[in-house]
């Protein structure tokens, strides 16, 4: 995060968490896609990649609290901070509900990282279409 984080201010915040977010689920897919296809899997390219989507996940939470921070005031800031936090929890229980029903039909695991990294992309995709850096 202290690394990613000196970016923040070079780039447009949007983009910054986007593009994060892009390559944390891109990066978190890949391999088992790779795998499912090829049936190659190799360890070192397995952590590799884990280290990728983790380098990349800080781009989260100090791009989302700047954009908060441009839309938000005063008491309104403390409280909506408040909640945007516990939406890893939320997120959490949601993808541990689907995985659980992917489990539960016999769906081969390497879905389970497609489902979850998909979900990453389309919340990156629905951020680049409606998010904007400031409010009108």
């Amino acid at each position: 995060m202290a690394i990613l984080g000196s970016f923040i201010h070079k780039f447009p915040l949007k983009y910054y968490v986007v593009v994060g977010l892009t390559i944390s689920s891109t990066s978190f897919m890949i391999w088992m896609v790779i795998y499912s296809i090829t049936g190659f899997y190799n360890v070192v390219i397995m952590t590799i990649l884990m280290m990728i989507n983790g380098f990349f996940q800080a781009t989260g939470w100090p791009g989302i609290m700047g954009i908060f921070s441009a839309w938000f005031v005063g008491h309104k800031k403390g409280f909506l901070m408040g909640i945007w936090s516990c939406s890893a929890n939320v997120g959490d229980i949601i993808a541990s509900a689907l995985l659980n029903l992917f489990e539960d039909n016999q769906v081969n695991f390497v879905w389970n990282f497609v489902l979850t990294g998909g979900i990453g992309l389309a919340v990156a995709l629905t951020l680049l279409l409606f998010l904007k850096d400031k409010p009108d």
